[in-house]
């Protein structure tokens, strides 16, 4: 009767340790700056931690509907690699990333996702919603820009200096 007790408790224990990570799992990402609905500008530092049971092989950020980018590796905790004379495994990582956010005129609403793939070629994504608060960028149309010595000067085709102040010394 004893060992039915301690069978049926140690079920118990085990069902309510569902946070242990299983070999072959799924590496997880998580994105710590900027937070979920930051307005961000210029350059903002993006930055997250990784993890995995077997090793990690790349983190990588994109925003909006751009390329991915990877990620360096920062600070790292590795295991001994499986073999004899095997290279450690980067079992999980800190990653930052300065990122410019210039290619985003104005203000406006943009997805930043974070990606990461373990050594099984498992990935794993999360994403934020930020607003980007950029400067607009004029657009001038029939635009010329001209050097002469050490001065620029960009005007259109009427003749007249485009925006004004725009000519500089370099």
């Amino acid at each position: 009767m004893k060992f039915i007790k301690h069978r049926y408790w140690l079920l118990v224990l085990l069902s309510l340790l569902p946070s242990v990570v299983q070999a072959g799992s799924p590496p997880q990402i998580t994105l710590n700056t900027p937070f979920n609905g930051d307005t961000v500008a210029g350059l903002t530092t993006v930055s997250g931690y990784a993890g995995d049971d077997i090793g990690l092989e790349a983190i990588e950020i994109r925003a909006g509907s751009g390329p991915w980018i990877s990620i360096a590796f920062t600070e790292s905790q590795t295991e001994p690699g499986s073999n004899s004379g095997a290279s450690p495994t980067r079992v999980n990582s800190w990653w930052s990333y300065n990122w410019s956010t210039y290619a985003f005129s104005g203000s406006q609403s943009t997805t930043l996702e974070a990606r990461v793939t373990d050594a099984e070629g498992q990935t794993s994504e999360t994403s934020i919603t930020l607003t980007t608060d950029n400067p607009k960028v004029p657009v001038m149309e029939n635009a010329s820009i001209v050097v002469i010595g050490d001065c620029i000067s960009a005007g259109d085709n009427t003749g007249t200096n485009w925006p004004a102040g725009l000519q500089t010394l370099l």
